[in-house]
């Protein structure tokens, strides 16, 4: 049977080459493929509807003949609903004659279009004037200087604009514009002009449906409502994300656990995530997909527009083969596509859907699998999973056995170190090749065989750690087998010979990784298990000051750390009442970074000193507040030589994601860092 199958494969791999041995015909310049693309997406009855327009056919005429233009339109991102993209720039075309000689204006004016193609929730009339107070306001000089050299990609930020749509009208962006003038880089804390406040002057609640009616047409717009009334953060991420676009800075709001963030490209080529507390993020705005790794691959891509150019000219001469029905030199051109720009991601896809209309078989899709772990995983593998699951995988394991799948699997697992765009939700990819896995056994050895492969991934062994504890759930014995095979597994790599010294290690490696990755549920469940090697400490002489305790649930990072001084896998233990212990290194200026487990209005610290002879060291040293973990204020000084340092915040109530004690000339070393205050999120 298996040979039946083989020989089956081979006939329809030798059926799918022979149809397309004709010599190919004389293939367009890449310029007449420009128009030819436009028509493809289109499609006849969108280009007929277009020529029966108002002056339809001579607007078309236009935008064929003008490569520029094309090339806004055709090489800036995917091009969704073209009726909708195409009716809005004839509009433009109409009604603003000027515009396509004007490159900054063509620009935005193609991102409006392709912004409103990719929400049909967005009003054709909204979108115009979005334009107009582009246009205007970059020709009256009102805008960040940085809006000239944006790329048609990146304007769709500005065109599509933030989670809320009435902080980002025409108005509401010319109060913003006049209000808030920053630095671009400054735009990260932009969302700090309106005060944090779960309740209005009146006592209503911002969860209820009465926190703003009573204020309703008191202000000229949503944002200045916000500024005044206050709100919390959908309100407060909303008006960073609308303050930054309104002065043409590209942003977009997001998504995240209980939360909602946002993030602005500071500076060309870089995003920053702002009031951000977690990796796990949803994108409100996006070209591919709404995470983050795809928002940074997208940016990577783009930092080569002319490798983008040449990719995209290879597509588009691939779908005009397909069309003559010389499908083997579509996929070679779309595979040459992939190769001259590897970290495009619209020319995988592109790919993979000639892979599904061409109905190919099991052996084409584990090829094209293979492809994008050799090629795209090593560094971007959030969007090269996105990538498997969705095509290789879901055409590839109907005609696998478990153990075959499995196997797939755990390549994928071996094609990367690390994290490379950032922590993303690796579980769920976890998860999802557990639930294409049938047999019971098959899934009990698979998940041995992903821990194996990922443990001495200092990152991801923590995530792995942390979601194998998640697997044994409340099964003691589970977990207690689970960590007498890894001491078994990792013995046999030399790491380590009993339980203890198994977690000592992990404590020392997955911790600061974690700690670096932000990573904060990893780290949490990580120093948990680490602190059954220490006691809890005495609590003694904490005096602490009214508020949440904001830095349980957070992490520390440390200069030099893991040093001969200083143990890693007990740092958990110092942003709690457990208690802990870090030592810094030596250097100029040492410091300790931490980041709180919640935004908060800070009350006050405490922190506590090792005893013994050299409680000295902290003398002098400086604390530090921030939000964005970029940008610090100094908040305090330890004086003197102590076991227990108290700041008092309740005057200035500073807000802060982030603590920062530094130095300069010793080390330093503490038991505790406690920081209490009121959460702002």
């Amino acid at each position: 049977m298996n040979i039946f199958k083989s020989i089956l494969t081979i006939c329809a791999m030798a059926f799918y080459v022979s149809s397309s041995i004709a010599a190919p015909p004389s293939s367009p310049s890449p310029e007449k493929l420009l128009a030819y693309e436009v028509k493809r997406i289109a499609g006849d009855d969108t280009i007929s509807t277009i020529a029966g327009k108002n002056k339809g056919s001579e607007f078309l005429d236009s935008l064929y003949s003008n490569e520029l233009w094309l090339r806004d339109l055709l090489d800036s991102g995917p091009v969704r609903n073209p009726e909708r993209v195409l009716s809005f720039l004839h509009r433009v075309w109409l009604d603003d004659k000027g515009f396509t000689a004007d490159a900054v204006d063509r620009s935005m004016a193609t991102a409006c279009g392709l912004a409103l193609g990719s929400n049909t929730r967005l009003d054709p009339d909204w979108m115009w004037e979005r334009y107009l107070y582009f246009r205007d306001s970059w020709d009256d000089g009102f805008l960040n200087e940085c809006y000239g050299e944006l790329a048609t990609w990146e304007r769709r930020y500005l065109a599509r604009g933030p989670q809320y749509a009435s902080y980002s009208t025409a108005e509401a962006m010319r109060y913003l514009r006049d209000r808030i003038s920053l630095p671009r880089a400054q735009y990260v804390g932009a969302c700090w002009q309106a005060p944090y406040r779960g309740h209005n002057c009146f006592g209503d609640s911002v969860q209820g449906p009465q926190y703003y009616r009573p204020f309703r047409g008191s202000f000229s717009c949503d944002p200045e409502m916000a500024i005044k009334v206050g709100g919390v953060c959908g309100a407060l991420s909303n008006l960073g994300t609308a303050a930054a676009i309104a002065n043409g800075i590209p942003a977009t709001s997001m998504g995240e656990p209980g939360h909602c963030a946002y993030a602005v490209q500071v500076r060309p080529q870089t995003w920053q995530p702002a009031y951000s507390l977690s990796w796990k993020r949803g994108m409100h705005n996006w070209l591919y997909r709404p995470t983050w790794q795809s928002l940074l691959l997208t940016q990577e891509a783009f930092k080569k527009p002319q490798l983008v150019k040449k990719s995209n000219d290879l597509v588009r001469l691939a779908h005009w083969y397909e069309a003559q029905g010389n499908t083997r030199a579509a996929e070679g051109k779309l595979r040459e596509a992939v190769n001259v720009h590897p970290v495009h991601y619209g020319a995988w896809v592109q790919w993979a859907e000639f892979g599904q209309r061409q109905d190919l078989p099991a052996m084409w899709w584990k090829r094209y699998g293979m492809e994008v772990m050799k090629t795209l995983a090593q560094e971007h593998e959030e969007p090269a999973w996105a990538l498997l699951s969705k095509y290789a995988y879901s055409n590839v394991l109907p005609r696998l056995k478990d153990n075959q799948r499995a196997l797939f699997f755990a390549q994928y697992m071996e094609s990367f170190d690390d994290f490379g765009d950032g922590r993303w939700n690796i579980e769920g990819a976890w998860n999802w090749m557990l639930k294409h896995l049938s047999s019971a056994r098959v899934k009990e050895m698979f998940k041995l065989r992903l821990t194996h492969i990922s443990i001495p991934k200092a990152s991801i062994g923590s995530a792995v750690l942390a979601w194998m504890k998640q697997q044994c759930g409340d099964n003691e014995k589970a977990w207690l087998d689970f960590q007498e095979w890894l001491v078994n597994d990792l013995a046999k790599q030399g790491e380590g010979k009993n339980v203890d010294a198994v977690i000592r290690q992990l404590g020392r490696t997955s911790l600061p990784a974690a700690a670096e990755r932000g990573d904060l549920a990893s780290y949490q469940t990580i120093g948990k298990l680490c602190s059954s090697l220490y006691e809890p400490m005495p609590t003694d002489g904490i005096e602490p000051f009214t508020g949440e305790l904001l830095t349980e649930g957070g992490a520390i990072r440390i200069s030099g750390i893991g040093q001969r001084y200083d143990s890693p896998e007990r740092h958990w233990g110092v942003l709690n009442m457990h208690g802990g212990s870090l030592h810094t290194n030596s250097t100029e200026t040492p410091w300790i970074e931490v980041r709180l487990g919640n935004f908060g209005q800070l009350n006050g610290l405490v922190i506590q000193n090792r005893k013994g002879g050299f409680m000295w060291r902290a003398n002098g040293a400086r604390v530090l507040a921030s939000t964005d973990g970029k940008s610090w204020e100094q908040i305090g000084k330890l004086e003197g030589s102590k076991l227990f340092y108290r700041i008092d915040l309740t005057d200035e109530k500073p807000r802060a994601g982030y603590i920062r004690i530094e130095r300069d000339g010793h080390c330093m070393h503490f038991a505790r860092i406690l920081a209490y205050g009121k959460r702002l999120n």
